[in-house]
């Protein structure tokens, strides 16, 4: 697998440095969008490479530095390929990731020509998602630019059905993600099967985004590219307390199959034990929020429960809060800087030890509608912001039926 990531990874270097020695941002031809899609892509023909790939330089990687660069190129291999760009002074960085293969998906033979027609009708809104996310500094940035693609029409294919736009665009996009975090979604038989283990396999862009993205940072998983490569059956047993194959073996805590009940009530009976009144005050808002939140889930008929072993004593989980997709909350009485990175330290440390963690999201409750800069802080890693409407009869930024 370390030989397909880090051509995945050369590639996306590649795509961005043509991206921005050689593109207009926000600004970009058809022509130029339809060369940067092009060099994801592999070729089937042609003597194979170290790597047990094709030679793809004649049909793909060659033809779209051309129409990037401006350069004459009529290299057919790859050890020409070089030569023929630093001779026609490309860009230093260019000829030096092109020494090695580039190229990931092997894109669908019959769409190849009709892709350039394609983006040629969509430029205006293909040149929107590649700003969204060349700039994007956070997850939700990026989103925007997948949640677009839902409302784009299919590739078309005479006597066939169409392929989602989704398939052609977002090798590129997450080619030139800087922050190696927008995933690559496509028909590959791998990714279908790791959305379906995600109960993801018929839901829209946008939520296949965020499904696969919250991948990203777990198991030993590093970017999206580390994602698509990986095998499933690595992921999900990496999920289930067992290291991945390809890692070296680590100790994982075991999921806590038993480690949760029904959230009850709670009381303030503990509060003897503080001395300090600050802490009783704040242990008895806890309390209260917690009592808040769990009625608030039970008149919607969500199953909310609470950590019962000492390693994951998490405050709350809602189970299917968003279709198969649980929450685990942790609960904060105020939203100092402070207090929002201990609650995202605490929630990522408890997701590591779920046995189901791939479908749980990550959020934390505050008492009242939390600063901006708490909420930047949230947002930039992933996890959701709620907050009690006055007299904590409900609570925003939660998703529910």
């Amino acid at each position: 697998m370390s030989e397909h990531v880090d051509r995945e990874r050369r590639t996306a270097r590649l795509v961005r440095a043509c991206y921005a020695h050689y593109v207009s941002p926000g600004n970009a031809t058809a022509e130029q969008l339809y060369a940067l899609c092009k060099l994801t892509w592999i070729t089937k023909g042609g003597a194979n490479l170290d790597d047990g790939l094709p030679d793809n330089t004649r049909t793909v990687v060659g033809p779209a530095l051309r129409a990037l660069t401006g350069a004459s190129v009529t290299a057919t291999s790859m050890r020409e390929l070089p030569e023929q760009l630093k001779q026609a002074r490309a860009a230093p960085e260019i000829v030096r990731l092109v020494a090695k293969p580039v190229g990931f998906v092997n894109f669908y033979t019959a769409f190849r020509k009709v892709a350039r027609t394609w983006i040629a009708a969509h430029v205006r809104d293909v040149n929107r998602m590649v700003k969204l996310v060349v700039r994007a500094s956070s997850d939700p940035e990026a989103r925007e630019a997948y949640a677009m693609l839902d409302k784009l029409a299919p590739l078309p294919r005479r006597g066939g059905g169409g392929m989602p736009a989704v398939a052609l665009v977002s090798p590129m996009l997450a080619c030139l993600d800087p922050r190696g975090r927008s995933p690559i979604i496509n028909s590959r038989a791998s990714v279908r099967e790791r959305l379906q283990r995600l109960g993801l396999r018929h839901a829209t862009v946008g939520e296949q985004f965020d499904g696969l993205v919250n991948l990203i940072g777990q198991a030993g998983i590093q970017d999206a590219f580390d994602l698509d490569t990986s095998d499933v059956d690595d992921i999900v047993a990496a999920f289930e307390g067992e290291p991945r194959s390809t890692a070296a073996p680590r100790r994982v805590s075991p999921p806590p199959s038993r480690a949760t009940k029904a959230l009850d009530e709670h009381d303030d009976a503990d509060v003897e034990f503080f001395r300090r009144a600050s802490r009783v005050k704040m242990r008895r808002l806890h309390h209260t929020m917690t009592n808040a939140l769990r009625h608030f889930c039970k008149s919607r008929g969500l199953v909310v429960e609470e950590g019962s072993s000492h390693e994951c004593m998490f405050d709350a989980r809602v189970r299917a809060h968003d279709g198969d997709r649980h929450l685990l909350v942790e609960v904060k009485t105020d939203s100092e800087q402070p207090t929002c990175r201990l609650a995202v330290g605490q929630l990522f440390d408890y997701r590591r030890q779920l046995s189901d963690r791939g479908r749980t999201d990550l959020g934390v409750l505050f008492p009242k509608k939390p600063s901006a800069e708490a909420k930047a802080l949230l947002e930039d890693v992933g996890v959701k912001a709620l907050w009690f409407t006055t007299g904590m009869k409900a609570v925003r930024g939660f998703k529910s039926p």
